[in-house]
């Protein structure tokens, strides 16, 4: 049997920083960063790498519905420091980065993918 490959987790950046009132999608994004690190660990003799894209709130069919409401909009923009929202592009190009062979030596690593989301929420003081 060949070996070598690599396998890319989708998770979310919610996985890496909590999100109040999403304890349930919080801790299992978490959990799948966790999966990740083990797997990679297992993977590894066999030339295997491991990966987790965690991403920023991304404009998808699923959040449409959601993102109908501007006010809503402008307040989720906010939270990311690049000042807009991820698209499916942003994210497909991180995973086709850690699939490919630049990726080559990168493994057991959870990427946030959030136009600044993880970098926190600073106010002036």
């Amino acid at each position: 049997m060949p070996e070598g490959g690599s396998i890319v987790h989708l998770a979310s950046v919610v996985g890496l920083t909590g999100v109040r009132n999403r304890s349930a999608h919080s801790t299992s994004k978490g959990a799948l960063v966790a999966l990740t690190r083990k797997m990679a660990m297992d993977f590894a003799p066999h030339r295997i790498r491991v990966n987790c894209v965690c991403p920023g709130f991304t404009r998808t069919p699923f959040t449409r519905q959601l993102l109908s409401d501007p006010e809503r909009e402008a307040k989720l923009t906010a939270l990311h420091r690049l000042g807009r929202l991820g698209e499916a592009s942003d994210i497909a190009a991180a995973i086709a980065f850690l699939l490919s062979p630049d990726a080559a030596w990168i493994t057991e690593h959870a990427r946030a993918v959030d136009g600044g989301f993880t970098a926190g929420f600073g106010v002036d003081v």
